[in-house]
């Protein structure tokens, strides 16, 4: 496949331009020989993706018309494209992938997530394992008559799962995908390309705009020496009339000369700004399209950041709503304080796995941890706030957190980048990593000198001052140790 993906791989800080006169090299295109026939071995994604299904190795003609849409009765799936992107794969694709995320007897009555307009009546209200072990007559638009189609060869396939794990199927998605990216990669290539022409003809210009030049002077010349001819037949007098008409004739074919290396010379002018305007506009062309790419490269990183950061707070929320349960468990006054004796009766009614598990050894020193306060009980939020920070992962926290604050990217922040980060977007998240003051959170950062700190010195450096407790929790005051810490002090 001759399509080229290397600018994909290359550094952020790399200059995005292809050599359109770099001739190709055959080890520039990839082989995916094993999932196409033998006549597209040599194709271009491109070219494969909008060719007929029976271009993949193995699934033939007479299977081409296996893969019909339900909902207009007709078949739908003619190319590669409509295989990768068919509606029917992709929802298998999605069931499937979902499936080892679903809780067993754990479905919410109440849920929204549901799939009532891609699934019968019948398998709407089913767990997803029981969706993806279901024929793929349980799709909405899918009669009987497409399982037993769908069961032959070369397909084999008897069950959502197995249509979300086709092979061809996902060879199709795979190619579409690279196709598509590889189309962009070419547009740069014909950019660069149509920039070369120009450069050729912009050369080509000023080269006829020397000759033309050369023509002019030979042509001045020729008019000197014929003005120097016709004063020599004026001051000889005795040259005929015949002699006086050939030099009339001379002068006359030097002044048509002239005018015609003029021309020349303004059509070369012409031609040469022509082919500057042409080259001005390809290059803002260029700009325009490197702009638009930046552009959308970084609001794609925007929304990973964001997405990364969203997830550490949902997480952060399930687990805040484990541990409310639990304390709800333990207070059995219903005081909202874990006392002493509570917290003693609690522990003493699980085994040593299940208080290893909840983080809980003796609970002299559980109660001294988690009493931020110090006034010999645990309430609520000091029960919650403890346990949650003790399950969250502080390595994944502080890596969603540096990569939101390093807009541009580079695996760098600088000091400025800290202190423009807009944090008050996600409290929730530093409420659970115990950050209440951003601007002594930012005071603590100790650059190596260069101005910069790099994403581990970043996750290594907040990471350890976490288990040292010498990050603020919110019940603190904005200087100073927690206060259990400080009477035990």
């Amino acid at each position: 496949v001759s399509d080229s993906l290397q600018p994909l791989c290359r550094p952020r800080a790399a200059a995005f331009r292809l050599d359109a006169r770099a001739p190709l090299k055959m080890t520039d295109g990839f082989n995916v020989n094993s999932c196409v026939d033998k006549e597209f071995h040599t194709k271009s994604f491109h070219d494969i993706a909008d060719a007929s299904v029976s271009a993949l190795e193995g699934i033939g003609p007479v299977a081409t018309g296996i893969f019909e849409d339900g909902l207009c009765v007709k078949n739908t799936v003619k190319t590669v494209r409509d295989l990768g992107t068919w509606r029917y794969y992709r929802l298998a694709r999605a069931l499937r992938d979902l499936k080892d995320t679903e809780v067993k007897g754990k479905r919410e009555e109440h849920c929204e997530a549901s799939l009532r307009a891609g699934l019968n009546k019948a398998w709407a209200s089913k767990s997803l394992e029981e969706i993806c072990a279901a024929p793929l007559s349980a799709f909405y638009g899918l009669s009987i008559e497409a399982d037993r189609r769908f069961a032959k060869a070369p397909l084999h396939i008897t069950s959502i799962e197995k249509l979300g794990e086709c092979k061809y199927c996902r060879w199709a998605s795979a190619i579409v995908t690279l196709a598509d990216l590889a189309e962009e990669d070419a547009k740069v290539v014909k950019a660069n390309k149509a920039l070369e022409v120009a450069e050729a003809a912009k050369k080509a210009a000023l080269e006829a705009q020397a000759n033309a030049e050369e023509v002019a002077a030979a042509a001045k010349a020729a008019l000197a020496e014929a003005l120097k001819r016709a004063e020599g037949a004026e001051s000889a007098r005795a040259k005929s009339a015949q002699e006086l008409k050939e030099e009339h004739q001379k002068e006359e074919a030097a002044v048509k000369a002239e005018k015609e290396a003029e021309d020349k010379a303004k059509a070369a002018q012409q031609a040469l700004a022509e082919a500057m305007e042409k080259l001005n506009k390809m290059e803002a062309e260029k700009d325009l399209a490197e702009k638009k790419r930046k552009e959308e490269e970084q609001k794609r990183r925007v929304a990973e950041r964001q997405a990364a950061l969203e997830a550490q707070e949902r997480k952060g929320k399930e687990l805040e709503a484990r541990f409310r349960k639990i304390f709800k468990e333990i207070d059995y006054n219903c005081d909202g304080f874990l006392s002493h004796t509570e917290l003693k009766k609690y522990v003493a009614s699980k085994d040593a796995a299940a208080r290893l598990k909840l983080g809980i050894g003796r609970w002299q020193d559980f109660l001294a941890e988690a009493d931020t306060d110090g006034d010999g009980k645990v309430n609520e939020e000091e029960f919650v706030s403890h346990f949650t920070r003790t399950n969250l992962d502080p390595v994944k926290c502080y890596g969603a957190l540096f990569d939101a604050i390093d807009c541009y990217g580079n695996g760098f922040i600088t000091v400025g980048e800290f202190n423009e980060y807009q944090w008050y977007k996600n409290p929730n998240l530093f409420r659970l990593l115990g950050v209440s003051n951003w601007t002594q959170f930012v005071g603590t950062v100790d650059v190596d000198g260069d101005g910069t700190i790099s994403r581990d010195e970043f996750i290594a450096h907040y990471t350890s001052m976490a288990n040292s407790g010498k990050i603020l929790a919110f019940s603190d005051e904005a200087t100073g140790e927690p206060a259990a810490k400080r009477a035990r002090m």
